[in-house]
């Protein structure tokens, strides 16, 4: 039984190795596609988190 949608996002919160061997033995989420929407995700791969002030842009004219 999955706990999470994200395995990734499972790992961030649990400690990693152990969270893996349970996944491989007990073929948890063994079908789950991870698709790195969430936050924790995001870092896990290196991709700036859209919140906070990554999550707009400030644009001004120029006239």
């Amino acid at each position: 039984m999955c706990i999470s949608t994200s395995l990734l996002q499972e790992m961030t919160f649990q400690t990693t190795t152990a969270f893996m061997k349970d996944a491989i033995l007990n073929k948890l989420c063994i079908m789950d596609v991870e698709d790195l929407l969430n936050t924790p995700s995001g870092v896990v791969i290196g991709r700036l988190p859209h919140v906070g002030t990554g999550c707009f842009d400030i644009l001004y004219l120029l006239y």
